[in-house]
């Protein structure tokens, strides 16, 4: 997960943070069509009925993405980043200066950490600029938490993904700080909406 997840979902805010930046994934299940499966007698077969993932899956690894703050700021800077006539002009802040800025507080990082925690998630990686939590759980950890339901599928190239199959939602606890939750669908591929080359024009 770590920088991967961070520099993937983070999104062009990156490039206020150090002059480069990926959009903000979309994720697709590249156009394939993807096949509940069940197990039986340990090995994953094609099911007709319900595959829930619980028991077939250990761990779901996630990324907790937390929301900015002074947004519409942000959101300019960026614009302002990329314009020839602006004064920010290729002017891009450290990640100490986007942290400090934009950044979550120390305290919603902190009690967004704890909420998850006492959900029963483990805390993998956490990063500086506050932006990104990484977290684990078993998938019936993960399904209560975020009412979602996931389970296990087999994708076009024979390999078994698992897949939340109803929308997720946020506790009460997260969804004052949390911008969104990747991780709960492993069959899909994360394509970046956009890149920004700070070399170009």
């Amino acid at each position: 997960l770590g920088e991967v997840i961070a520099d993937e979902v983070l999104g062009g805010r990156l490039a206020g943070a150090g002059g480069a930046g990926v959009g903000l994934g979309t994720a697709v299940g590249d156009g394939e069509t993807l096949v509940d499966i069940d197990e039986r007698d340990g090995h994953p077969v094609l099911a007709g009925g319900d595959a829930r993932a619980d028991g077939l899956v250990e761990t779901v690894h996630l990324a907790v993405v937390l929301k900015y703050r002074n947004e519409a700021k942000l959101d300019q800077l960026v614009l302002d980043q990329a314009d020839p006539s602006s004064a920010s002009y290729h002017h891009f802040l450290t990640p100490e200066q986007f942290a400090h800025s934009y950044g979550p507080t120390q305290e919603d990082y902190a009690k967004a950490i704890a909420a998850l925690r006492n959900e029963g998630f483990s805390i993998d990686h956490t990063f500086a600029n506050r932006t990104v939590i990484g977290a684990s759980a078993p998938a019936p950890t993960a399904e209560r938490v975020f009412s979602t339901e996931i389970h296990l599928v087999r994708r076009g190239d024979g390999s078994i993904r698992y897949r939340n199959v109803r929308a997720q939602s946020l506790p009460p606890e997260l969804a004052g700080t949390v911008l969104t939750v990747v991780g709960l669908d492993s069959a899909a591929t994360l394509h970046p909406d956009y890149v920004f080359n700070p070399n170009h024009g």
